[in-house]
């Protein structure tokens, strides 16, 4: 399947809760949500591929869709563009540790997508800060647990830092 597809059939099924109009702050639009389990205010800023879709939309996001069928849709997805092997997860219950070994589609969910967004923001060089913002992230120690960046992507994000020209 090819990532175009994968992104369409994606697209039918995001949503975007306690969604206000979106907010034109120093000519830039933004994405405007409450956090529903904080409470905390969010500002995402929308790029040329959110206002393309929106365009496409005649300016409107798709309708919500409750999350627990949004991850089924996930899954679905996944599953067709075969992303099937065996996949470990080490989990604590009741201070005892147990592995749990299936499929990696069945792990795949929409907080999947959220960690994805700062991983690869992290990796282009967002700085953290900024990145912790749009994610809502409060703490530094929980947001670096989240992301999954390699030694060597840190490595050459301090050489590439101005204080090593």
């Amino acid at each position: 399947m090819e990532v175009r597809t994968l992104l369409k059939l994606l697209n039918k099924f995001i949503t975007i809760p306690f969604l206000s109009p979106s907010p034109i702050i120093n000519g830039k639009k933004f994405i405007h949500l409450k956090q529903s389990k904080t409470g905390g205010e969010v500002y995402i800023p929308i790029n040329s591929k959110i206002l393309e879709i929106l365009k496409q939309r005649n300016g409107s996001f798709p309708p919500t869709i409750h999350q627990n069928y949004i991850n089924k849709y996930i899954k679905s997805v996944a599953n067709k563009a075969d992303i099937k092997q065996e996949f470990i997860v080490e989990r604590t219950i009741s201070g005892k540790k147990i592995k749990d070994s299936q499929p990696k589609y069945k792990f795949i969910s929409a907080h999947t997508a959220r960690r994805s967004f700062c991983t690869n923001a992290y990796n282009a060089g967002l700085p953290p800060h900024q990145i912790m913002v749009i994610s809502g992230y409060k703490s530094e120690k929980v947001f670096y647990n989240y992301i999954k960046a390699s030694i060597k992507t840190k490595a050459i994000q301090i050489a590439e830092h101005s204080f090593f020209d």
